[in-house]
């Protein structure tokens, strides 16, 4: 018993002197005693403003800290301040684009400093995606002569104010200020007083952007000579008339425009300066005595009266439309030429293409046959018809004329049917067709000046595709798609005649 308690003893002694070592050491390391941080500011929040930001927080109530010191960090470069200890926010301004890490320091009259959880915060400035993206009002602009013509997008409910400002003919500058009324009655307009052109045309903003206080003042939208074009436009261009690019010395050179299929607007006459006659629909070639006929058609045509009536007014533009394309008789304009179905289809010679050698990349099914030789015997009446099925199909038909010819382009021939299979025969009408040629069938080129080219899709109607070129090749090759009739796909085609 007693030599347990000499152990116990033992044990005791050792281990106050083991404890005595490890305060001895941990007091050479944290000096006179443990560390004590000073207490840290909480509730840190930042408010973006205008080239600024506006940041709070909650001051800790330690005695010890003296002052407070806020630092900002951006992308390397480090600055502060030093602030009263019973300061709760600071406002820094002169701020560029970035985001800035933001700290709250408590420091006390040793300098040392509490801990601080950064916080980030980006101010508006000129770079800044809610800026750069705030409504112009003014969303196209064209001049015609000393006529300034707007289109305007919506007004939106943080715009302040917008003013126009542009110079006189006579070299004042003038201003007219535009508000929501005004934009939201007129969607476009021909400005009412004459302006210089060549003098500096603009748009001043004030308004104001989501979490931001301050009303903004925007660098000024200054119109420039560049002219706007619509994607439908330059495709009916390069279609149309071998344009690639649209430049200044070719729009100034027209006087004479023509549309023949669907379009959005006719807004982009308004770039022809000096457009003399347009002509609507000349180049569908139709049976409009059937009654059932497809004319092409306007989507906006409120926006394409307004640009028809404005080059009317300054250029005395004329309009000859053919049948009954793009307008209904009830917003027909005055000054629009009917010119009835007279436009007769170019004098073309044909090739005779019946002995020719013909081969399609979708074969017929055992015991269906969809008349492949009909698309080149040059009747409306026969026709190329392959089975419908479940899915779309791609047709590529391949034509060896036997010999090298000098082709000038193509007639494409829909289907000519009576009113009791419209239903069916509409459907399956193809509205686009690929057309390429070739001398070795190994090294094919494009035949026009677009890869697919429009086709008109109405009863019996046929198209005249022009190459870019005359050309002398031995091959064709037509690429035709499948169209959707039910649950089902196919298409209807009467004919492809060479010339």
């Amino acid at each position: 018993m007693k030599f347990k308690n000499y152990l116990f003893i033992l044990f005791a002694v050792c281990l106050a002197i083991g404890c005595e070592d490890l305060e001895d050491t941990y007091s050479d390391y944290a000096g006179d005693g443990a560390i004590r941080y000073l207490g840290s500011a909480e509730n840190l929040s930042i408010h973006p403003g205008w080239k600024r930001l506006l940041v709070k927080w909650t001051n800790s109530v330690d005695p010890a800290i003296d002052h407070i010191k806020l630092q900002w960090n951006l992308n390397g470069v480090t600055k502060d301040t030093i602030l009263a200890r019973d300061v709760t926010e600071c406002n820094l301004k002169n701020l560029k684009d970035g985001n800035y890490e933001i700290s709250i320091f408590g420091v006390d009259k040793n300098g040392a400093t509490s801990l601080a959880q950064p916080l980030y915060g980006r101010p508006y400035t000129e770079e800044h995606e809610a800026i750069r993206s705030f409504t112009q009002v003014v969303a196209k602009h064209v001049c015609i002569g000393d006529r300034l013509i707007l289109f305007f997008s919506d007004w939106q409910s943080n715009v302040d104010s917008v003013s126009l400002n542009y110079y006189t003919p006579e070299g004042k500058l003038a201003h007219f200020e535009l508000d929501s009324v005004f934009v939201t009655k007129n969607k476009y307009c021909l400005f009412e007083y004459p302006v210089d052109p060549s003098k500096e045309i603009s748009i001043y903003r004030r308004g104001r952007v989501e979490g931001c206080e301050e009303l903004i003042v925007f660098a000024p939208y200054i119109f420039t000579n560049e002219k706007l074009y619509t994607t439908d436009f330059k495709q009916w261009v390069k279609e149309k008339y071998g344009r690639t690019e649209i430049t200044e010395e070719w729009i100034n050179s027209l006087e004479d425009f023509e549309y023949d299929y669907d379009v959005n607007s006719f807004e982009d006459l308004l770039n022809i300066p000096n457009l003399k006659t347009l002509t609507l629909g000349k180049n569908r070639y139709m049976d409009v005595s059937r009654g059932d006929s497809i004319y092409s058609t306007l989507i906006d045509k409120e926006r394409s009266v307004f640009t028809l009536n404005t080059l009317s007014l300054l250029n005395g533009l004329s309009v000859d439309r053919y049948s009954k394309h793009y307008f209904t008789d009830d917003v027909l304009p005055d000054y629009v030429k009917e010119k009835g179905n007279t436009n007769t289809p170019p004098a073309v010679s044909f090739f005779v293409g019946k002995q020719w050698v013909y081969e399609c990349s979708e074969e017929d099914a055992p015991g269906y046959n969809s008349r492949l030789m009909f698309l080149f015997d040059g009747s409306s009446r026969t026709n190329w018809v392959p089975e419908k099925k479940s899915q779309a199909r791609t047709y590529v038909i391949e034509v060896d004329m036997l010999e090298q010819k000098t082709v000038t382009g193509v007639r494409v021939l829909q289907s000519s049917f009576s009113n009791s299979n419209n239903g069916e025969y509409y459907a399956l009408m193809p509205d686009v067709i690929k057309i390429e040629c070739s001398v070795d069938r190994l090294s094919w080129q494009a035949a026009t000046h677009v890869e697919v080219n429009t086709i008109g899709n109405s009863n019996g109607e046929s198209t005249y595709l022009d190459f870019k070129e005359k050309s002398n090749v031995r091959y064709l090759r037509f690429t035709i798609y499948d169209q959707p009739f039910g649950s089902n796909f196919g298409v209807r085609l009467a004919g492809i005649d060479v010339y």
